[in-house]
Formats: C-alpha cells, sequence, structure tokens
C-alpha cells in the first residue's frame, strides 16, 4: 500500500527510501498517512537503532517541530513505549508488552471494522497482551525517534482481509481515552 510521510522538521531526519535516521538530537514525531477509517491495517516498522515509541493518533492530530507524541494531544494517541509499557494519557500506562530490541519488528494493528474498534501491538510477529479497544474513527499511524542515530525502516502497510490479532486468554483489553492503572503484582 502507498503512504507518505509527515515529518516536522526538516533537516531533522535523513530519508533514504523507506529507512529514517535521526540526524540531530530532538523529539520527531513522524506521522504516516494515508488516514484510516475502515479496514484492518498492519504497519510494520524494522527497529534498526533506538526508537522511543510507536502507535496511533487520532486523525486531528499534528505534531509541530521537536514535539513528542505526549505533547498537546495525549488523549488522541495510543502507543507502546520502547521500554515497553503502553499508554494513552500521561501518567496513565500499563506494563506486560515486550520491550524493544535492536533490529526487532514492531507491528501495528489496526481493525476499524470491529465493535469496538481495535489497536493491538505485536513484536517480532507475537502479539502483546495489552491492547487498547473504542480507538477513534479515524486514526494515522506513527513513530517517535529522539536520538541522533535513532533509526527504523518502514517495512509494510497493508490491509488485511482478516485481523492477525486474536486477543486470547492472557489478553487485556483497555479502554481508550481513560487513564489506566494497573495493580501491581507481588
Amino acid at each position: 500500500m502507498n503512504y507518505s510521510t509527515i515529518v516536522p522538521l526538516t533537516g531533522s531526519v535523513d530519508v533514504n527510501g523507506d529507512t529514517y535516521t535521526k540526524t540531530a538530537r530532538s523529539r520527531t514525531t513522524i506521522l504516516i498517512d494515508p488516514i484510516i477509517k475502515s479496514g484492518i491495517y498492519k504497519f510494520e516498522i524494522l527497529q534498526l537503532v533506538q526508537i522511543h515509541g510507536v502507535g496511533i493518533a487520532d486523525e486531528s492530530t499534528v505534531y509541530g517541530r521537536g514535539e513528542g507524541p505526549e505533547d498537546g494531544e495525549e488523549k488522541k494517541i495510543v502507543y507502546q513505549w520502547q521500554t515497553g509499557p503502553m499508554s494513552n494519557v500521561r501518567g496513565g500506562w500499563v506494563t506486560g508488552n515486550k520491550s524493544f530490541d535492536s533490529c526487532s519488528r514492531i507491528a501495528v494493528e489496526v481493525n476499524m471494522d470491529s465493535k469496538p474498534r481495535t489497536v493491538t501491538f505485536f513484536y517480532d510477529d507475537v502479539e502483546q497482551p495489552n491492547y487498547c479497544i473504542n480507538i477513534p474513527a479515524a486514526i494515522r499511524f506513527w513513530v517517535y525517534i529522539y536520538y541522533e542515530t535513532s533509526s527504523f525502516r518502514i517495512t509494510k502497510l497493508q490491509k488485511l482481509s482478516k485481523p492477525t490479532a486474536k486477543h486470547g486468554y492472557n489478553s487485556c483489553a483497555w479502554e481508550y481515552g481513560q487513564k489506566w492503572y494497573q495493580k501491581q503484582a507481588y
């Protein structure tokens, strides 16, 4: 599927085909077009050098120069950080998803046709246990990079005929737009 990217700070990211490399240390959130309103889509990247996060944003979300995913639009996103936590509101997050390693494939699958609409994260084709329900009716994918030399390659943006997410026995659904609290297991 064809896509385009919105890089808010020209000159801070080197784009070579499908590979994006940070050239200066600054917060950069790269949005991926097109806007997704219906269907089932999977967006996948190969992390080459430490990215900070990946997720979805409501179609109205725009990032400016030096902005991270939580800046100003914190209630309009769902994301997974490099260390594994999943969040959608500043200060509310859940653990249990795997952290990103170098040369790992990270995927985000949205099902805009299911009721409720869902977003699910994958790590090297393994579905992660925490996912989000009731996501916005129109979204974009995004990738957040910070460090100089942070790098990733977009490997796929694909429309699927059926979801690969199963949301099995050990999965946990979290409501979009709510502040998430997870009880600590001892």
